[in-house]
């Protein structure tokens, strides 16, 4: 919460449906941080009725690769409990650098994220009305709620070029190699830019002017829609458990020879990293069809090496 792509859930709704049961609500904010501190974004996950909240502070706050925070947000949670099951999983070294850049982060985000945060939305919006108004297709709130989404995080710069045959992957390699900008990631059909604290507005409008230029190089050239994605991924069959297909006798066989049979580990394209197949689930045709398009986009599917994969024996 959100995704990658800035898509954001009704965690209230989720936690009265959870705590009607009584349980509790453990919500992987890894990608928002920073939505505590700009009134502009959707609510955070522990303002939301959220038990338990992991946050990934070095995703979207000023803090160093692999420092995060774990926030317990009721008292639902037994902290005798969760502290004997960390202290079976963490370290007892700690690294106090990381734990200095997470206090630095929150306090640079306390005096300064709301203006910040605020002012680059306000261009983002500026800017994101001006490609659409061209026909780009740009990710927006607005956009998001009409097709029954909960809310959108506007720190996420969601783009694609794909009625003009740029896909993401490309898109992303001609904003780094000729335009100098680098983005945080993308797939098949979009890119994706993370708008942070730390940045300018000046640099937002550069990305989103560069894009611009770009669809209109592409548009008139007379550049043709690419299309490079499934419009409904087919209904896999779940033969076995996902445990005993896992661990089970297994063998290495091509994508072509796989189809019809039991996978026995996951195919994950990364990024974003939701599973296309399974282990359990019969492999189909149309799936592994989409992952070579992937590969042949240069776009990482883990779980596939050399055209092979692990299917149970």
């Amino acid at each position: 919460y959100p995704t990658f792509y800035g898509v954001c859930v009704d965690i209230k709704k989720a936690a009265e449906i959870v705590h009607k049961y009584g349980k509790i609500l453990m919500i992987d904010e890894a990608h928002g941080s920073h939505l505590n501190f700009c009134s502009k974004l959707p609510p955070a996950a522990e303002r939301s009725g959220a038990d338990i909240v992991a946050q990934s502070t070095h995703k979207t706050l000023p803090a160093m690769t692999q420092s995060s925070v774990l926030h317990v947000c009721s008292d639902r949670v037994d902290l005798d409990k969760l502290s004997r099951m960390l202290r079976m999983l963490q370290t007892t070294s700690p690294s106090y650098i990381l734990m200095a850049s997470v206090q630095n982060a929150v306090e640079y985000m306390d005096k300064y994220g709301e203006e910040r945060l605020c002012k680059n939305i306000d261009i983002f919006r500026i800017k994101t009305k001006e490609l659409r108004e061209l026909g780009v297709h740009v990710l927006t709130d607005d956009f998001l709620k009409e097709n029954g989404c909960y809310a959108f995080d506007e720190t996420r710069a969601v783009i694609s070029l794909n009625d003009v045959g740029i896909t993401g992957k490309e898109l992303e390699i001609i904003l780094r190699e000729k335009y100098k900008i680098q983005m945080e990631m993308s797939d098949l059909m979009y890119v994706v830019g993370y708008i942070t604290a730390a940045d300018e507005p000046e640099d937002i409008a550069r990305l989103f002017d560069s894009v611009k230029e770009i669809y209109l190089d592409a548009k008139k050239n007379g550049n043709q829609s690419s299309k490079v994605y499934i419009e409904e991924f087919p209904h896999l069959t779940q033969e076995i458990s996902m445990k005993n297909a896992f661990y089970s006798d297994n063998e290495l066989v091509t994508t072509e020879e796989s189809i019809g049979r039991i996978s026995s580990d996951f195919i994950i394209p990364y990024p974003p990293g939701i599973p296309l197949i399974c282990p359990g689930e019969i492999i189909k045709e149309e799936t592994i069809e989409y992952a070579k398009s992937i590969l042949q986009n240069g776009i990482n599917v883990n779980g596939i090496e050399d055209n092979k994969l692990r299917v149970v024996v």
